[in-house]
Order: structure tokens, then sequence, then C-alpha cells
């Protein structure tokens, strides 16, 4: 994974001063540090006096350190040949002083150094530059031409070809240890992989924390064409991009509307021309018929739905740009198809299999995760809840997600638990998006590790060391506690996912199910409003005239023109310029009987989810086993950890402790991992997770080849970190009696 880091190199040569002023954007970058020989060139708009103006109007600080850092050396003694000697230069007075100032920068801004190369690794004063502040403990990464991120060169790492017939399982292992650093596949993995390198579409039902996405990117490394991934939130894209091995991060991009103009039409052009392995897309992109174009150009092998269940209309997450991909299955020639969940019932699963109109392959790991306890606490009032909720939170080792429903329920609890001694942020969608962002990157750091959420947090997050998930209230249904419940020990060790209920909760979810539908009765108000502006029953609309005439939000137009659309009173094309290509149904006179039976049908739904959730808040049996049954993967046996197998107590999962010997290189280890997190400005599980720290207490490893047998551990990971973790693990046995 590449971290977040502060400072970046970029070339300007093959850009335009708007691509390049782009590029600067999309990295967050504040200073542009000029290093080149003379701030002049010969490209006119990268001249001194025009460059500080496109960066002024850009808001972004530019300072010329070429003669400290760039300079050409006077000096013999500085001179190999006819050539500079840039060792040399990196141990004179001059250069240290500029390094020291460039350090002083990376506190509180972000910096990119800027040379003329097209290619600023082949930059010598750069790459002496980054050179010199990896010394530093400080990690300096690339900007490409496209925008991605590269941590040495522009060239792409080796890896495997791509080939025409399906890799062996011998050879497929061998990349998932040498690539993604494991030795094993996790149950329902090769289920998945193998079908798909045979062509055929699967969709996989699998528990959170699962290895979901290793199924279609260790394929990505074999597979002739491109692997496009459908993902429904920025955030999660950008996690999973992040996340990739440094391997598979080189040939891999991403198009959401972040992005620039600029860049996203240099990573269209990429695509097009087959550069990226991977390509992770926001649903509403394929909603573009260029997009679409520069997917058939690339040659698609495979095609990925991130959250499936988004698809179905009856889902508890609906996204209505995932019901056009159907539309665009056809227009790729019906390439091979992943859907991936970990929270659709059968029906649900039928359902996404219909609207896509794919003949799926299902794979159904089910529920269940051993190492989590289930609890429902009953409580009287809130004030018996906050009585039950400060001792959990302070007991709890690791992070803490406590949701609310309410915004002002968060803000008032993060308050309270603060003033008790325990810090913690709130999270909702009230807060502006540089707030949101803000706490989200500090709880991932620890910094505090509780947050007070609604529901707008969490997707997209993958933090492995959540140790509780509490709910302040019921959700809305089984399928959204179990998505939510779910973030709770991603690392497989002991967690637990706690629920409180009150006599009121019925009542309270029915009410908030009722002014759901009651919005429903919005769709003919569209609809009517939709055949005015499309006098001839068909056109272009901007979302933005709908909401401005219906009063009300682009989400619940994006939803009703969904529902429109599988009711056949209206076909949406592709999107032209920000504005839908619409085309009314010439025969909508029973249009008002239609939407009445479908607010009927949504009601039988909520009535049944609302049974479902007090079914399982009041049930006396194995918490597991219920929702395992309701997924459609019944147990064969009871959990043993949750409140109503062990009592109303609810013991926590235990795992086998260490000795204290162990102990004491579990926690030299992690203080390790803290100051490596804190000097490369990352969470800390991004350095090595706890359940790998401990295995390496067990075993204590003596050499480079032992520590790379370690479970968790692969090539990259002790070549950039091997040596430290062996001089912690041997110092602590030198200091033992």
């Amino acid at each position: 994974m590449f971290p977040r880091v502060r400072v970046f190199t970029i070339g300007h040569s093959n850009h335009s001063a708007e691509e390049f002023r782009a590029l600067l954007r999309t990295h967050d970058v504040q200073v542009l540090v000029d290093v080149r020989s003379q701030p002049y060139s010969r490209w006119p708009q990268f001249k001194r006096k025009e460059l500080q103006a496109m960066l002024r109007q850009a808001g972004i600080h530019y300072a010329y350190a070429g003669k400290q850092l760039g300079g050409h050396p006077d000096d013999p003694a500085l001179m190999n040949g006819d050539q500079p000697d840039y060792d040399a230069m990196a141990r004179t007075p001059a250069f240290l002083d500029g390094l020291d100032r460039l350090q002083s920068m990376l506190d509180e801004r972000r910096v990119a150094i800027m040379c003329a190369e097209a290619d600023p690794a082949k930059c010598h004063r750069e790459a002496l530059i980054a050179r010199s502040l990896r010394e530093r403990g400080i990690d300096v990464l690339h900007i490409l031409r496209d925008g991605n991120l590269a941590s040495e060169a522009t060239s792409a790492p080796v890896l495997p070809l791509k080939q025409d017939q399906p890799p062996t399982e011998a050879e497929l292992r061998s990349r998932l240890r040498s690539v993604f650093g494991f030795d094993e596949f996790r149950p329902g993995q090769m289920e998945i992989i193998e079908p798909l390198l045979r062509g055929e579409s699967v969709l996989g039902m699998m528990p959170t924390g699962a290895g979901k996405s290793a199924c279609y990117q260790l394929p990505a490394l074999f597979q002739t064409g491109t692997t496009v991934v459908v993902s429904p939130l920025i955030a999660l894209m950008k996690d999973q991009v992040d996340g990739l091995p440094p391997e598979l991060h080189a040939q891999t991009t991403l198009l959401n509307s972040t992005l620039e103009p600029e860049i996203q039409g240099i990573r269209r052009r990429g695509i097009a021309e087959g550069r990226y392995r991977l390509v992770y897309l926001a649903p509403e992109r394929l909603r573009q018929q260029g997009m679409v174009q520069a997917l058939q150009a690339a040659n698609i092998s495979l095609f990925v739905i991130d959250e499936a269940h988004c698809v179905s209309l009856w889902g508890h997450d609906f996204r209505p740009d995932y019901l056009f991909l159907r539309r665009v299955f056809d227009d790729l020639g019906r390439p091979t198809v992943l859907g991936l969940t970990a929270s659709a019932t059968p029906a649900m699963q039928q359902d996404v299999a219909e609207r896509l109109g794919v003949n799926f392959r299902h794979v159904n790991r089910g529920t269940y995760r051993p190492n989590l306890a289930y609890e429902v606490q009953r409580c009287g009032s809130a004030a018996e809840k906050w009585e039950a909720l400060l001792p959990l939170v302070r007991e709890a080792e690791g992070s803490v997600i406590i949701y609310v429903s309410r915004r002002r329920d968060a803000e008032q609890l993060a308050e309270k638990l603060t003033e008790a001694g325990v810090p913690a942020a709130y999270y909702h969608a009230g807060r502006q998006r540089d707030e949101r962002e803000q706490v989200q990157d500090a709880w991932m750091r620890g910094e505090p590790r509780v947050v007070c959420a609604t529901v707008a947090f969490g997707m997209g997050v993958d933090k492995p060391d959540v140790r509780l998930v509490l709910h302040w209230m019921p959700p809305s249904s089984l399928e959204a506690y179990y998505q939510e419940a779910g973030r709770a020990g991603r690392d497989g060790l002991p967690a637990r996912c706690v629920l409180f209920r009150t006599p009121h909760d019925s009542s309270r979810l029915t009410r908030l199910a009722e002014y759901s539908r009651a919005e429903m009765g919005g769709i003919l108000n569209l609809l009517q409003e939709m055949r005015r502006l499309l006098r001839g029953g068909s056109g272009q609309i901007h979302a933005g005239d709908l909401t401005r005439a219906l009063n009300t939000d682009a989400t619940r137009v994006r939803v009703g023109i969904g529902m429109l659309e599988s009711l056949g009173l209206l076909e949406r094309g592709y999107d032209e310029g920000g504005r839908m290509s619409l085309a009314l149904s010439p025969d909508d006179a029973d249009a008002p009987a239609q939407v009445q039976r479908l607010i009927q049908e949504l009601e039988t739904r909520d009535a049944d989810r609302l049974a479902t959730l007090d079914g399982y808040l009041k049930s006396k049996r194995c918490r597991q086993a219920v929702i395992a049954e309701y997924f459609g993967s019944p147990l064969d046996k009871d959990c043993g950890r949750c409140d109503n197998c062990v009592g109303a107590t609810a013991a926590h999962p235990v795992q086998v402790p260490l000795d204290d010997l162990g102990d004491a290189i579990f926690e030299r280890l992690r203080a390790w991992r803290r100051e490596e997190a804190r000097r490369l400005r990352v969470p800390a599980y991004v350095i090595m997770h706890d359940r790998t720290l401990r295995a390496i207490a067990r075993s204590r490893p003596q050499s480079l080849a032992a520590l790379e047998a370690m479970p968790g551990l692969g090539p990259v990971k002790v070549d950039r970190f091997g040596e430290r973790i062996l001089s912690t693990v041997a110092a602590t046995l030198e200091g033992s009696p």
C-alpha cells in the first residue's frame, strides 16, 4: 500500500498548463518547489512568471530552490569528469540546508518538487532529493502523467505476463505469495477464481473480511485484457486502490467525480489504450458513452460489481445507477461478470441476476465469523444506555464505532464520552466534506479511537482492529445491521457487536418506514414534471431542473427515476454533458396503479424486514445462527460466542495468550509499528496487523528467510521492514532473563 505521503515529485515537459495544475490539485499539493537549475523553460507556460501566475490562481504557493537543490556545481571537486557528482552534491552545506528547509514544510503542507523531465524519476536532481528524504525516513512518490503514483519510476514493476491459458493452481499460489504476501487462499476464494478464469460469471456471497478483493485482483495479473471494478462510494474505491500491492498499483487507475476533467481525460485515453490491468469506476461514470467506448477499446476480461446488492430494487442499499449496468454489459459484448456482496438474501441474489441479465454461478460462503460476539442489551431509557455504553467503550482495547440514527445523537455522545475521559469524534453527513475526511483519517490513526457516527460512516473504511461496534439504536433491517456490525474484527481477532434495544424501537422503525413509503407518492409528481419538460416524450433533462421544480434533492430524483425505469414507464440512456437522456413510455395511463402496486410491495417488504429484525432482537437462539439462516446459509452448530449461547453477560471470544516473553516482544513490535506509522503518516495496520505481530512474537524468527515464511508477510514487506523487525525481536530476547 502506498502511504499517504506529503511530498511528491513531478515533471512538466509532457503536460499542458491545465493538465499540470489539475495534477497538483488532484493530490492536494499546497506548495510547488521548483528545482530546475534555471527558472526558465523552453515551454512558455512554465517560465517562472507564467508558472507563478497559474499556481496563484489555483491557490498553490511557489518556491524556487534551484540554487540549493538543483543548481549545477561550480566546484571541480563536485564533478565526475564532465558530469556532476550528485553523491558529492548531497554532502554540501547548501544542499543539506535546502533539504532541511524542504523537510520543515512537510509538517503542515503537501509539497511537490518539480523538474522539467517528463519522467520525474529520471531527473537526477529529483532522484537525489527523493533518495535523501527517504534516508531521513520520509517517503516520496512520483506523480505520473495520468495522475497515478509510483514509488520509484514510471516503468511498472515486473508482473507475470498476461497469458491466454488459465494459470495453474501452483502459479496462482506463487503470485498470491509473492504479490499479496499470503501462503494460503481463504475459504471460497478458489471457488470464485477458478470459474472466473474459465470465463464463467460468478455471484459471490462472502462474509466481511473474507478477502473478496483478491478474487479479482489475483486473476487480473493473468488475464489478457482489463479488469473493471464498479464501486459505489468514492471513499471505498480510494481505499481499495490505496490498499493494492505496489506491483499491481502501478498498473491500476480510478475514475470518479473528484478528479479534474483534464485528469479524467488522460486516464480515459489510457484505458482505451489498454495501459491498465485494473480500472476502478464509480457507477455514474458508465452513464457516459465516451467512458464505455474507452472500455470497448480496452478489451475487458472481467467486469466486477462490488457491493452487488446495490443492484436490487428490494435491497437495503439500492443504487439507481447500478440498473444501467445491464445496458453497459450489452454494449461491451457481455464480458465475464463477478458480483460480490456480504449482505444479499437469496431473494436479493436472484433479483440481482435478473436485473443484470447474467447467468451466475452462485458461491455462498455464508455469514459466519467465529471471532465476533453478537449481543443485544435491553435498556429502559437513554440514561440506562449511557450507563451500559461507557464501560463497554472503556474496556474495548482497540478502535470503536458507535452507530446512531440521528446526527444530534452522534454529537452528544461524542461530547459526553470526551467529558468522561474517553476522547471521541463524531461523523455524519451534515458535516463539511473536509471535516468528515479529517475525522475519518484521525480515527484511522487511532486519534481518537472512538467515533460516534450515522450510517454515512463505514462503507469504504477497512480498519482491521475495530474491537467494538455498538448500535445505540437498532438499524432499519437485519441486512443493514449485519453489514455495519461486520466492520468489527476484520483482522480475525476477537471483537464485540453490541446492539441496544428499548421498548419503543419497533414503533420508531415503523414510523420511519411509513415516512419513506409516503415519499414514494412523489414519483407520480416526478413523472408529471418530466412529461412537462419532455413535450415530445423524449430528450435531455438536467437533474437540477427536476430538483428545483419538485423542491427535493438529487438523490430522491435519481431513486425515483430508477423506480420508474423498473416499472417500464421510462427508459434512460447515456447521459450527455451532464444531462439525462430520457424516453417516456407512450402508454402510461396505468402509471398511478403501477406506482400504487409498487408502494404496496414496498410496504410488504418493510413489514417483513421489521418482523425479521424484531425476531433477531427478541430471539433466544444463537445470534449468528439467526443471521446465517436469514441469508440462506444455516450453521451446522451454534457459535458459542453470542449472548444467547453463553448467557446474558456474553463472554468475549478468547485468543491463545502469549507467554511473558512473547508479550514483551509483541509490545516492542507495536511500539516500533507506532513510530513507523507516525513517520509514514499512515494508520498502524497499514504497516502490519496485530495478528502478524503476534505470530512473530510466538515464533521469534532469527532470519529474513524465517520472517518471510510468516503469515501476512511477503517479500515486499520483508524487504522494507525485515531488518527492523529482526533487530526488535533480537533486542527483546537479549534483554530477557
